[in-house]
């Protein structure tokens, strides 16, 4: 019986621990399919699943520079330039040490806008 009682013990941190990893595998399907559409020129949709991705906690950090990238890239291919501004600036402070926080930066310093405008 004392083995079946801390086989159950450990049962919680299982069930977590697969729950992450499902979480970041189906962010980061989410991610692929938002940056497809984005490259199709769907920037509407794409914006959409990056705006899911952040309402729910990204699964980790790069989820969230990902998914925040995807959303400034999306607003300013519908010409909300200084959304995507705001977008750019806040990515690239948030997810500094980031390749996606260091792509935010790049393009921010590419805009005609800023998000203080």
């Amino acid at each position: 019986m004392q083995r079946v009682s801390s086989s159950l013990s450990t049962l919680p941190l299982a069930l977590c621990l697969a729950s992450i990893s499902c979480a970041a595998t189906s962010q980061t399907g989410n991610l692929m399919r938002a940056n497809s559409n984005l490259q199709s020129g769907d920037a509407q949709d794409a914006l959409e699943i990056a705006d899911f991705i952040l309402g729910s906690p990204p699964a980790n950090p790069e989820i969230a520079a990902q998914a925040t990238l995807i959303k400034g890239l999306s607003l300013e291919a519908l010409g909300r330039l200084h959304e995507a501004a705001c977008v750019y600036e806040f990515a690239a402070d948030r997810y500094s040490k980031t390749p996606s926080g260091a792509q935010a930066r790049g393009r921010a310093k590419q805009l005609t806008v800023s998000c203080e405008e």
